[in-house]
């Protein structure tokens, strides 16, 4: 259960900086208010998604066997 939840958790830590980033280049190359709409609206979707995804990973993971679950 605990590498599960590590890589899920290492996930969603790699994805938000890569939010963050995004966010920064936005405001970099666009303007201070597409930064604002990236990080506010843009960003919850993209935070949304990757969270959902980590859950999918940890479940994933830490599900039983399929074999080791059939009973005869």
């Amino acid at each position: 259960m605990l590498p599960g939840f590590l890589l899920a958790s290492l996930f969603v830590l790699a994805a938000n900086q890569v939010r963050l980033i995004l966010s920064l280049l936005a405001g970099r190359f666009l303007a201070v208010d597409a930064l604002i709409f990236f990080h506010d609206w843009i960003g919850a979707v993209i935070n949304f998604a990757y969270t959902l995804f980590g859950l999918l990973i940890m479940i994933g993971l830490t599900m039983y066997d399929a074999q080791r679950a059939e009973q005869d």
